[in-house]
């Protein structure tokens, strides 16, 4: 899954998202560019439902699924 911030997210709320995505067991690659950040969820497929929860934290703009 691909987690999308939105552009004027802080630090902070990117550090609290990528907090609570491994807390879900899932690794975290956060790519930084210059007018956003995406966020990698890779793991096991049975708790994606679960994942999607990402969209209400705040700073997040959109999460999509990677299909096989």
């Amino acid at each position: 899954m691909i987690v999308v911030m939105k552009r004027n997210a802080t630090d902070e709320q990117i550090d609290h998202v990528i907090q609570w995505i491994e807390s879900l067991g899932y690794k975290t690659h956060p790519s930084r560019g210059v007018e956003r950040t995406i966020i990698g969820a890779i793991g096991d497929e049975r708790g994606k439902e679960g994942l999607l929860q990402v969209e209400l934290l705040s700073g997040v703009e959109k999460a999509m699924r990677i299909l096989k």
